[in-house]
């Protein structure tokens, strides 16, 4: 006969056991690693300014002479990597992991050099500001784009390094067009969020979203040229559910779930 303070222990001891298995697959932290490639023949960027075009300012935006090529679809020759996808989990967690409470870097800047935005496309937190900069010997000015936030749109003298400060209180659906009315080809992307789970494709398409809350999330996968990628590609990563395709995926403490490489029909990047 089994004593019964033994038993108890025993059931204590099973009770615990099961207690710390759910709290580390439930509490834990793990990382989404991936890669998007081009399915096909990377394409040659076009020319930025239509042949004979007039340009304004085009002793600073052709400075050196040099034809500035289109960067709103890049695609690394030897990888078939696509540069610039916005992957991002699409709600914030109910946990945020300890060391992403706060933003490395309070102040991001946002630069303008020869009629084009630096970075390009660039994450964005609620807690952070922007310092928006000029190089550019011309002025320009800065035009927000948003869906939740305030607009805003303020003019950039040359030359200006101090910079104008920029913040946005909410959360953004999905990127935002941030331009230059006097020079309509400078456009760049915005994604910002309260949270820290979404980074940008390196050029060789690769991307990695560290310390995620372990457990089931979805994901949205957007470029300026496919817009929702999720949504509109065939690829099985993104599956139909209940009629409507999503790209959810499984964190698991102390692992690093890898995803792809995940080739993308080049339809999906056609110009309207």
């Amino acid at each position: 006969m089994t004593h019964p303070l033994r038993l108890t222990a025993v059931v204590c001891t099973g009770i615990a056991a099961l207690f710390l298995a759910n709290a580390a697959l439930g509490d834990g932290w793990g990382n989404v690693a991936g890669q998007f490639l081009y399915d096909g023949a990377a394409p040659e960027p076009g020319p930025l300014f239509e042949e004979g075009k007039v340009i304004k300012d085009v002793e600073v935006c052709r400075a050196d002479g040099v034809e500035q090529k289109k960067n709103d679809l890049l695609v690394d020759a030897k990888t078939k990597g696509i540069r610039n996808i916005f992957v991002y989990m699409a709600r914030s967690p109910k946990s945020i992991h300890p060391g992403f409470e706060k933003p490395q870097q309070a102040v991001v800047k946002f630069d303008q050099k020869n009629c084009r935005f630096s970075p390009h496309a660039m994450v964005l937190r609620t807690d952070q500001k922007v310092l928006v900069l000029s190089n550019d010997n011309c002025a320009h000015n800065t035009h927000t784009y948003p869906v939740v936030n305030d607009a805003v749109n303020f003019l950039m003298a040359a030359n200006d390094r101090e910079g104008i400060p920029l913040s946005f209180k909410k959360s953004e659906r999905l990127p935002i067009s941030v331009k230059c009315d006097i020079h309509p080809w400078m456009v760049s992307k915005w994604l910002i969020l309260d949270h820290p789970y979404a980074v940008l494709t390196g050029p060789d398409g690769k991307f990695s979203i560290r310390n995620l809350p372990a457990g089931e999330h979805k994901f949205k996968v957007w470029h300026e040229r496919a817009y929702y990628i999720h949504r509109r590609s065939n690829h099985p990563v993104f599956p139909e559910i209940d009629g409507k395709k999503t790209f959810k995926v499984t964190v698991i403490d102390g692992k690093t779930t890898q995803l792809g490489p995940i080739a993308l029909n080049p339809e999906l990047f056609e110009e309207d």
